[in-house]
C-alpha cells in the first residue's frame, strides 16, 4: 500500500493537496508521472487519463422537456420507469504540475489540470433533473457541471519550508474523495463528496509542520502536519466570499495513514430563495447548498494490504441566511448528517490469461439524513441538500422525479473489483440504493415513489504516465 502513497502525491505535487497526497485512498497504481525539462520553467511533469463507463439501472426517472430543466425540448427518455442505461466518457484529465524553483531561484510552482470536464458518477443520481447523472455526457439530459476544460489551474509561491501562498482554481478544501474517479478506490463517488463545496477561483495559505519535529504543539507525533485556509467562491456563484479550511495530521513516518478535519462557512448569504429578490443578488441555484455552513472529519488507516477512510459530515443552513421575507416564525433548522466508510484491498499481481494482473476490490457503505419542515413551502430550495436544492417550492408536474427532496434519507453501498494491467484498468461496479422519508413525485422510477434503485457499471480507462517494475511487477 505504500507505493500509494507516491503515486497520488505524483498526480498532485502541491501543499493544496497535502491533505491527499499522503492518503493512499484509491485501489489504482497509478503510474510514474512523465517527466519534461523546461529550461527556466523547471522540471514539469504529467500525469492522468481517460476513463468511460456504460451503465444500466432499474427504476429510470422520465427525461420529458420541462422548461428550465435539463431535458428542455426533449422528448421522454425511452424506457422510462423502468429500465434504462447509457454509455459516457466520464473522465479525460491530462494532470500537468511543475516541481522546484522557476527562474533558478524563483520559488514558484504550476499546477494544471485540463481535458473534460470530470462528470464521475454518484451515488443514487441517475435522475436527469439532477446532474452529474449517468446520462451521456454532452446531451441535453446531462448539460450542466463544470464548463470550462481548465477544471483545476493554479500557481504555488512558497517562500518557507513551512508557508505557501497558492491562487487561481483551487482544489476543494472538503473530503477524502477527489472529482476524478481514477484517483478513488470506488468508482462511483459519495453523496458527502457530492454535497461539499467544490473547485473555486480564490486564494489560499498553507501552513506545513514538517515530518522532522519531535511534537507538534506537544500533543501529536511529529510526522507532519498542514493546514490550509482557503477564500475563494464555492460552488461558483460569482462570490468570492467563501471560507475554507483543512487540517492533516500524519499518524505515522510515511504518511500513509491520516487524520483530516475540514469544513466552510460563507462571510455572507448569496443568492435568493426561488423569485425572492430580497437579498438583490438574484436566485442562485441550490440556495440552501451554497449558503450552508459544513464540518466534517475523515481519516485513511492502513493495515496491511488493507486500507480504511471513514468520514462523517454535519451541514446546516442557519436561519440569519435565509432572507426574511421567506423565513417561517416557527420554521425548523435544515441540516443533515452523513457519513461513509470505504474499505480497500490489495490483492496484488495474480495470473490471468497467462499475464500479471494487479487485482483490488473496494467497498463503500453510506448513509444520509436530512432534517426539513414539511409545513415551508421553500422546503426544497433550503434543505433538500442531498438533491442539490434542484427544486424551489413544492412539486410541480413530476419534474423533481429522483431529486430526494427536503426531509429524506438515503442508504448506499457500492462494490468493485480493479482489474489493472499496466496502464490499462478495467473497474465493474455494482450500487444499491434506497430512500426513505420521501415526499411523493421525489423518489425513483415514472410516479417518482420508488424508494430503491440498482445500478450495473462497466469502466474502462488509461492511465498517462510511465509504470516501472519497481513499483507494480509488471514489466513495461
Amino acid at each position: 500500500m505504500k507505493r500509494y502513497t507516491r503515486t497520488l502525491a505524483t498526480a498532485l505535487l502541491s501543499t493544496a493537496c497535502l491533505t491527499l497526497a499522503g492518503a493512499p485512498s484509491f485501489a489504482l497504481d497509478l503510474p510514474q508521472a512523465q517527466k519534461y525539462e523546461m529550461g527556466p520553467l523547471g522540471d514539469w511533469y504529467l500525469s492522468g487519463g481517460v476513463s468511460g463507463n456504460i451503465a444500466g439501472w432499474n427504476h429510470n426517472s422520465p427525461c420529458a422537456g420541462a422548461p428550465g430543466s435539463q431535458c428542455a425540448g426533449s422528448v421522454a427518455t425511452p424506457g422510462a420507469g423502468s429500465l434504462n442505461g447509457d454509455v459516457s466518457i466520464n473522465n479525460a484529465i491530462a494532470i500537468l504540475n511543475s516541481k522546484g524553483n522557476m527562474f533558478g531561484s524563483v520559488p514558484l510552482q504550476m499546477h494544471a489540470w485540463v481535458g473534460i470536464p470530470p462528470n464521475t458518477p454518484v451515488m443514487g443520481y441517475t435522475s436527469p433533473n439532477v446532474s452529474p447523472n449517468l446520462h451521456a455526457l454532452g446531451s441535453d439530459a446531462n448539460g450542466f457541471g463544470h464548463t470550462s476544460p481548465l477544471f483545476k489551474g493554479w500557481a504555488t509561491y512558497q517562500p518557507l519550508d513551512v508557508f505557501s501562498v497558492e491562487a487561481g482554481r483551487l482544489p476543494s478544501p472538503d473530503g477524502t474523495e477527489i472529482g476524478v474517479g481514477f484517483l478513488n478506490p470506488t468508482v462511483f463517488l459519495s453523496d458527502l463528496n457530492n454535497m461539499q463545496t467544490t473547485v473555486a477561483d480564490g486564494v489560499q495559505v498553507n501552513f506545513i509542520s514538517g515530518a522532522d519535529k519531535s511534537f507538534y504543539y506537544g500533543f501529536l507525533p511529529g510526522y507532519g502536519s498542514t493546514l490550509t485556509v482557503r477564500l475563494a467562491d464555492g460552488y461558483k456563484t460569482g462570490h468570492p466570499n467563501e471560507l475554507g479550511f483543512t487540517g492533516l495530521w500524519n499518524l505515522n513516518p510515511d504518511g500513509s495513514s491520516a487524520i483530516v478535519a475540514f469544513g466552510h462557512t460563507r462571510l455572507g448569504t448569496v443568492g435568493s430563495v426561488a423569485d425572492n429578490t430580497s437579498s438583490g443578488t438574484g436566485r442562485v441555484a441550490g440556495f440552501g447548498t451554497v449558503n450552508a455552513k459544513l464540518a466534517g472529519i475523515g481519516a485513511f488507516y492502513n493495515v496491511g494490504a488493507l486500507m480504511i477512510s471513514p468520514e462523517v459530515e454535519y451541514q446546516w443552513l442557519s436561519k440569519s441566511d435565509i432572507p426574511s421575507s421567506v423565513r417561517l416564525a416557527t420554521g425548523q433548522d435544515y441540516y443533515n448528517v452523513a457519513t461513509q466508510v470505504t474499505f480497500s484491498y490489495d490483492f496484488g499481481l495474480i495470473n490471468m490469461f497467462g499475464e500479471p494482473i494487479r487485482l483490488g476490490f473496494a467497498v463503500q457503505p453510506s448513509y444520509i439524513y436530512q432534517h426539513g419542515d414539511s409545513a415551508d413551502p421553500n422546503r426544497q430550495a433550503l434543505g433538500n441538500f442531498l438533491g442539490l436544492n434542484t427544486g424551489a417550492g413544492d412539486p410541480v408536474g413530476g419534474f423533481t422525479l429522483g431529486t430526494f427532496g427536503a426531509g429524506s434519507r438515503m442508504f448506499g453501498i457500492q462494490a468493485n473489483p480493479t482489474f489493472q494491467f499496466h496502464n490499462f484498468f478495467v473497474r465493474p461496479a455494482v450500487a444499491y440504493t434506497r430512500l426513505a422519508s420521501i415526499e411523493p413525485g421525489f423518489g425513483y422510477g415514472a410516479t417518482g415513489n420508488s424508494h430503491d434503485q440498482f445500478v450495473g457499471l462497466l469502466e474502462v480507462g488509461f492511465l498517462f504516465g510511465q509504470q516501472m517494475d519497481t513499483d507494480t511487477g509488471q514489466h513495461p
